[in-house]
């Protein structure tokens, strides 16, 4: 799954449910994998009466065709800055986002398992479209859009 350069997200939309899924595909329209929050019953319950950004919340993605593993991304509970964890399939830290401060269009640093600071997330006033950039801004790895389909393209 990892060894493609443009992913097509899109979520699953369901009715008075708590927990989030989406459908990955290629750039073909191929599904290659499938996305699932894991959220415990405590959470379920909370996110009826408190917006989910600040609850914590475990998002599974699994490679098709046997729903093996790949990653799983993390954010516990918050309130001012988030911290997001990647973790490998055998639930190794590979890297985290940590939220900037007093940023209105958002964004992250992105960080490696040793705390190295490797790239910097963007994100525009309106609009659901980030880049990834390297520390320095020189160079985009990925570009992150947001549209009817959610697009996620790799440049590395």
């Amino acid at each position: 799954m990892l060894e493609h350069n443009l992913f097509i997200i899109k979520e699953k939309v369901k009715i008075l449910s708590a927990v989030q899924s989406y459908d990955i595909f290629d750039d073909d329209g191929d599904l290659i994998g499938t996305g699932q929050e894991t959220i415990g019953v405590l959470t379920q319950i909370c996110r009826w009466f408190m917006s989910k950004q600040f609850l914590p919340t475990a998002l599974e993605v699994r490679e098709k065709p046997d729903d093996s593993l790949v990653f799983t991304i993390r954010r516990g509970w918050y309130l001012f800055r988030s911290r997001v964890e990647v973790l490998d399939s055998q639930g190794e830290l590979i890297g985290y986002f940590k939220s900037k401060f007093f940023t209105i269009s958002g964004g992250f640093h992105v960080y490696d398992k040793n705390d190295k600071h490797f790239a910097e997330v963007k994100g525009k006033l309106l609009g659901w479209n980030y880049r990834f950039l390297t520390p320095d801004h020189a160079v985009e790895m990925q570009r992150y859009t947001h549209g009817f389909w959610r697009r996620m393209s790799r440049r590395c």
